[in-house]
């Protein structure tokens, strides 16, 4: 984000458009850098949430490159949803000096909400409103997530907040190891429910952002930032 005030300084911000990368790389032996996804893509916007001539055309000039390009109409709050989800891996495998797979395995879920939170509240300290729309940004083309995906692997079970159209995406690239696969003879051990007094908070915490103009999915993890400021409100009464 740091370039962006540089760049609008230079150009004028209404020449100057944001932009969020999806793709995994790794640096092998060689040095070389490896492209580990094929579902690679971009998504761009201008930084005042209009749709403009320059958006468009820069989005079909890119969209020949290989990949799918989308137009955001809040491209900041993508870039700072993008820097808090790495900033919250990097503290999170730099503190624990563990794989984030391996942290998840032994229990580390609540620190690695507890990181993400507050790296979520340092992007909305920064960004102003943009936070809690970047929190129900999904990876790819900016939409929010509609439904939580839950899989196991490696002994581990994990869960993301997807989009109806990566969620069939995530189970289509499952499909041909699942048709190969056998069911195992016990089943992985099932996050225990959710008490009912927690159920309510969830949904009073969707009526008072609703009531707010502040956009929450039905169903799926609240974002912190939204749960934050719930709190907040609270402890003001």
């Amino acid at each position: 984000m740091t370039p962006v005030p540089l760049l609008n300084q230079a150009f004028g911000s209404r020449r100057v458009l944001g932009g969020v990368a999806v793709l995994v790389t790794q640096l092998d032996d060689n040095g070389d850098v490896r492209q580990l996804n094929d579902d690679v893509s971009l998504l761009i916007g201008t930084q005042d949430q209009q749709q403009t001539g320059a958006a468009g055309r820069s989005a079909s000039e890119l969209s020949g490159a290989g990949f799918p390009v989308d137009i955001s109409d809040d491209i900041l709050a993508a870039m700072r949803y993008k820097w808090a989800f790495i900033a919250a891996g990097g503290a999170l495998t730099c503190l624990l000096r563990c794989a984030v797979g391996k942290i998840m395995a032994v229990g580390g879920d609540d620190v690695a909400r507890a990181i993400i939170e507050e790296t979520n509240s340092i992007a909305g300290a920064a960004g102003g409103d943009h936070l809690a729309t970047s929190c129900r940004i999904r990876t790819g083309d900016g939409g929010p997530a509609e439904e939580t995906v839950r899989f196991g692997f490696g002994g581990a079970e994990y869960e993301i907040d997807l989009s109806s159209k990566n969620a069939g995406a995530f189970r289509k690239q499952l499909t041909p190891f699942i048709e190969h696969a056998c069911r195992a003879g016990r089943r992985l051990a099932r996050r225990a429910a959710r008490t009912a007094a927690a159920r309510q908070r969830s949904g009073d915490i969707r009526v008072w952002a609703k009531d707010r103009g502040i956009a929450v999915s039905e169903r799926g993890r609240l974002p912190a930032s939204v749960v934050a400021q719930y709190q907040a409100a609270a402890k003001g009464r």
